[in-house]
């Protein structure tokens, strides 16, 4: 059995399932997907494409969980809070 999908066919499947996907977001998605650019996108293919966008989803979501540093006072001075800078105006 030939476990890959031509264009038309993948464009077809993402149609039918109502996947909420225009014509060149689904074109994008085989482009970065097809990566021998056969125009067909095997199983492989997409295992490896949901392989990869799940790490990233966890990536980002490690991210956004990740506690906010809070700043001392210290390190969150701006320059300009600094005594030994001194603002000079040109009107002085």
């Amino acid at each position: 059995k030939n476990w890959s999908l031509s264009r038309q066919k993948f464009f077809n499947a993402v149609t039918q399932a109502e996947i909420p996907l225009s014509k060149s977001e689904v074109d994008a998605m085989i482009l970065a997907l097809d990566t021998n650019f056969d125009d067909e996108l095997t199983y492989k293919n997409l295992n490896e494409g949901l392989q990869l966008w799940r790490k990233e989803r966890r990536i980002v979501k490690k991210q956004s969980e990740e506690p906010k540093k809070k700043c001392s006072t210290d390190n969150c001075r701006s320059k300009t809070d600094d005594p030994s800078i001194k603002l000079t105006s040109n009107h002085e």
